[in-house]
């Protein structure tokens, strides 16, 4: 925000050296200038953002759904061997 003022400030003292040579462009034209183009560029930052979030929260869907089913799967292993290990080891008839 500080750069911003500053660089305003700037383009306004800048701007009027220009004027009173040129007289094409007044100080509140190349504000205006300036803030348009500011615009453009948050407007592209933004863009840009959305996109990462959206592939962020997409990796988090999908690391969210692999790990549920590696913890399902799991817990069916650990169900499995603890059968295992209830099951006798030797029939009686052997």
């Amino acid at each position: 925000m500080v750069a911003f003022r500053v660089l305003c400030l700037g383009m306004l003292l800048g701007g009027a050296a220009a004027v009173s040579e040129t007289a094409k462009v007044t100080p509140i034209q190349k504000v205006l200038s300036l803030m348009e183009e500011l615009k453009a560029k948050g407007t592209k930052e933004k863009n840009a953002e959305e996109v990462r979030f959206s592939a962020f929260a997409q990796w988090c869907g999908d690391t969210k759904r692999t790990k549920a089913e590696e913890i399902e799967a799991g817990e069916a292993k650990m169900e499995e061997l603890e059968a295992r290990l209830r099951r006798p080891l030797c029939s009686s008839g052997n």
